[in-house]
């Protein structure tokens, strides 16, 4: 007598198995499409700034191209022209144009739709720098304080997170000759 247990059964698989096999594949792999759909989707769509190699973005608007690059622009020179002015007689000036330009280069310039907004530890900024990211407001008012924590970050390898030091190395200076600048400019417009 053949005595087959049930584990020792040949291995055999109905219609309805092959059905529910086929749509719990389908599911998976859809699944995952919708993942990477919904990823690929969310990612910031940078916009070369015309006559920089900066990139920039605007949240829910498109910001105004030339004065963003015209910010970008002054704030270069007001930071290296500051850095030079409170440079001892005979000291090297701490940023000049062409170090300060190039710490900025490469920067992602991410305009909000808001002037002012509650950062992830709830505190209400107008201006953001991580890395080469530059998040500011829509009136681009922070925009020189963040470029001003980029160059810390970029050409001291050190950032000055409680501003400090701003008055001494002509930040606070800079940023308060931007402000009549950028105001200038609006007023203009």
């Amino acid at each position: 007598m053949n005595d087959v247990g049930y584990f020792n059964m040949p291995n055999k698989m109905y219609p309805g198995t092959w059905v529910i096999l086929g749509l719990v594949l389908l599911g998976i792999i859809g699944g995952i499409a919708f993942i990477f759909v919904r990823f690929f989707k969310a990612q910031v769509k940078w916009k070369k700034l015309p006559g920089t190699s900066a990139q920039y973005f605007g949240k829910n608007h498109e910001p105004n191209v030339v004065l963003l690059a015209e910010c970008l622009k002054k704030a270069a020179e007001l930071l290296a022209k500051h850095s030079q002015l409170v440079t001892p007689p005979g000291g090297l000036i701490k940023w000049p144009l062409s170090t300060v330009t190039k710490a900025l280069s490469n920067a992602r310039i991410y305009v909000m739709d808001e002037d002012k907004w509650v950062d992830e530890w709830g505190r209400k900024v107008a201006g953001i720098q991580a890395g080469r990211n530059l998040i500011v407001g829509r009136n681009l008012a922070a925009f020189l304080h963040e470029a001003a924590h980029r160059c810390e970050e970029v050409i001291d390898r050190e950032r000055d997170m409680e501003h400090s030091s701003w008055v001494a190395d002509g930040i606070r200076a800079a940023d308060d000759e931007f402000a009549t600048w950028l105001a200038s400019q609006k007023s203009g417009n």
